[in-house]
């Protein structure tokens, strides 16, 4: 089964150069994609069929209809140009790939973002980051859950999909608070901080969550290694 799959390429310079361009999936394209990504058109015919029951019941019961703030493409463009600019961002952790965006309408039972690492046949790793409506009791904004996505991109790229990177264990070895997490929340830490440090880069410190010396010490480290 095959889709076409329409999506808004925005560019901040020559526009056939993917350093300098992102994608957005939304409405009926943000769908499609997500069903691609899900179901395994290789099976055979009944087991493609099960499968897509499987997948729409896990639809039915993880999904409801939006009821929070949501992240928006203004500030995804903004954000990206802001990385790009200062870090040379895409460049570096996505390489000739497009960072592509899926913007679901709809709220998730679990998560208000998710980033999905997929690979290919020659062990390219690829980054779809899924953007759902927040859940009613966040208290967060939408501008730190996408650049908190964003940090697992660049937490894959410095360590793994399953941890974060050893110069991040390095720099916090003697911190007693991080030691006792587990690699679940130290990859966690890994993005949180990496949202939190853009977020006050970008002058927006009234959208950051975060007011520690953890993260204060945090700023250093990412301004050192990214």
């Amino acid at each position: 089964m095959a889709f076409s799959l329409a999506s808004r390429t925005f560019g901040f310079g020559d526009a056939d150069n993917n350093y300098d361009s992102i994608k957005f999936f939304t409405g009926k394209s943000s769908v499609k994609l997500y069903l691609r990504l899900n179901v395994d058109t290789d099976l055979t015919p009944v087991r493609y069929l099960k499968s897509l029951d499987q997948l729409a019941l896990k639809i039915t019961s993880e999904f409801s209809e939006p009821s929070g703030n949501y992240v928006t493409e203004a500030f995804a463009e903004r954000a990206i140009a802001f990385l790009n600019k200062e870090y040379s961002f895409v460049k570096k952790y996505y390489g000739d790939q497009y960072p592509t965006f899926i913007f679901l309408d709809q709220c998730h039972i679990d998560w208000n973002s998710v980033c999905v690492t997929t690979k290919n046949i020659f062990n390219e790793t690829f980054f779809y980051i899924f953007l759902y409506h927040l859940k009613k009791d966040v208290t967060y904004s939408p501008e730190y859950v996408f650049l908190h996505e964003l940090g697992h991109v660049v937490q894959t790229r410095l360590g793994s999909s399953d941890s974060a990177p050893q110069s991040f264990y390095r720099f916090l070895n003697e911190d007693s608070h991080f030691i006792k997490m587990t690699k679940e929340e130290q990859k966690e830490l890994f993005a949180d901080g990496f949202a939190s440090t853009a977020l006050i880069d970008m002058g927006l410190q009234e959208l950051d969550p975060f007011s520690s010396k953890l993260y204060e010490k945090l700023a250093d480290y990412y301004h050192e290694t990214i």
